[in-house]
């Protein structure tokens, strides 16, 4: 990990874990470049969840609800991540409320693609 450029975001290195599944943690992040995969693990198996690249966001449940995480986020590839600390967060929720439609919007699109992913799809 670079702390170089925490202006501009963090470098994560391919295979650098950003956390672990059961870590408390009080930041999200948003991905300026390249890709996080979200997994979890259950006896000894390894689901993985999701491949979320530039523009998304991941790890807002810890922040929003106090629980461990409960997934792994690992850097598919050399990744810049913006951190986003709990207190930033809320803060900039009350005075910039399109990032609180940002944050919704992208949680009711995960929402959708695991309870009924034909929504989704033009095709449906």
């Amino acid at each position: 990990m670079s702390h170089g450029g925490e202006l501009f975001g963090i470098t994560y290195q391919k295979s650098e874990v950003i956390f672990h599944q059961g870590d408390f943690g009080d930041t999200m992040f948003i991905i300026q470049s390249g890709a996080i995969e979200i997994s979890q693990s259950q006896n000894s198996h390894k689901n993985i969840l999701a491949l979320l690249e530039k523009g998304a966001f991941f790890g807002e449940m810890a922040i929003i609800t106090d629980h461990p995480r409960t997934a792994d986020a690992i850097a598919v590839n050399q990744t810049v991540l913006l951190p986003v600390q709990k207190n930033e967060f809320l803060d900039r929720i009350k005075t910039e409320p399109e990032m609180a439609l940002y944050i919704l919007q992208g949680l009711i699109g995960r929402c959708v693609r695991i309870f009924d992913p034909c929504l989704s799809c033009a095709t449906h």
